[in-house]
C-alpha cells in the first residue's frame, strides 16, 4: 500500500529537482527514490508486517534488510530510465515560474 505514496513523494521531489546533465540528474534522482523508498516503503512495511504478522519491530526491521539490495538495483535502473525520459521529453516536466 506504500508504493503509490512513495511514487508520489519520489514525483515531488523529481519535478524540483535542477534540470542539467544525466551525470548530475541519475544521481539526483536516484537519492529522491531512496528518500522515498525510506519514508514510506522500508518505513511502513516493517510496521505493517510488525503488526499483521505478531512480530517484534527489532525483527520486523531486521527482515526488511533482505529486501534493500534489490530496492537499490530497482531504484538506480529507475533513476537511469527517467532521466532519459525526461531528456527525450522534456515537455513532461512542468514549467518553471
Amino acid at each position: 500500500m506504500s508504493f503509490p505514496f512513495a511514487a508520489w513523494l519520489m514525483g515531488v521531489i523529481v519535478e524540483r529537482l535542477p534540470r542539467g546533465k544525466a551525470a548530475t540528474s541519475i544521481p539526483l534522482v536516484f537519492l529522491a527514490g531512496l528518500a522515498a523508498n525510506l519514508v514510506f516503503v522500508h518505513l511502513l512495511g516493517p510496521l505493517g508486517l510488525a503488526w499483521r504478522a505478531d512480530m517484534t519491530l527489532g525483527a520486523a526491521f531486521l527482515f526488511d534488510l533482505a529486501f534493500w539490495p534489490g530496492d537499490l538495483v530497482k531504484t538506480l535502473i529507475v533513476a537511469v530510465v527517467a532521466t532519459a525520459v525526461h531528456r527525450a521529453f522534456p515537455g513532461l516536466l512542468p514549467r518553471r515560474g
